[in-house]
């Protein structure tokens, strides 16, 4: 059975087991949290993440990219969701020394795909208050075949030619065919 943690203002942490009733007839389900100073008022948690797919050439970045929130810490029903292209803007990238392959890439074609939630956009992280407004943005990313050693990733660059990896990734070099999963955390909503 899982344990929840509730934080009451002033009092000690105390230990909830899933299925228990808090106050008022609200049941605490695993991935749930109770917040402090909300009486009552369950918060959930939903993982947030990437997953993209492209096919990849020497001069080519042809793909779509989702990014999402599931409900229940990743196991539930997506909660948002939004999907667009990714297209190169140019020629590749020469910046990151370990990659593969790195590329400029503009988004375009943005859509909402699921909202279950007013404020899908900024619990994404997507700073926009239209999904239409994220056309045109620009993020840089790339492949290591090889990092460290053993695995495939995807990198991005976080600014000023700072490339880091962000999610394992795969390639497929006989078809250019890319794929990632990348997820980023825990977000409460």
């Amino acid at each position: 059975m899982l344990s929840l943690v509730l934080v009451l203002p002033g009092c000690t942490s105390v230990g909830v087991d899933s299925g228990t009733t808090v106050d008022s007839g609200t049941t605490v389900d695993s991935g749930t949290t109770v917040d402090s100073g909300d009486s009552g008022t369950v918060g959930l948690s939903g993982l947030k993440g990437r997953e993209g797919s492209a096919v990849v050439g020497s001069e080519l970045y042809a793909g779509q990219e989702e990014a999402f929130l599931v409900a229940d810490e990743g196991d539930g029903e997506d909660v948002c969701r939004i999907g667009y292209d990714l297209e190169n803007t140019g020629s590749p990238r020469t910046d990151c020394e370990e990659c593969d392959f790195a590329f400029d890439l503009v988004l375009r074609n943005a859509a909402v795909l699921v909202s279950e939630e007013p404020d899908c956009l900024s619990l994404l992280g997507l700073m926009s208050d239209q999904v239409t407004d994220l056309d045109g943005t620009l993020v840089s990313y790339g492949y290591v075949a090889d990092w460290i050693g053993h695995a495939e990733v995807l990198m991005m660059d976080l600014g000023d030619g700072e490339w880091e990896p962000v999610a394992y990734a795969s390639l497929d070099p006989k078809t250019g065919e890319f794929s990632y999963a990348w997820n980023e955390g825990l977000v409460s909503y």
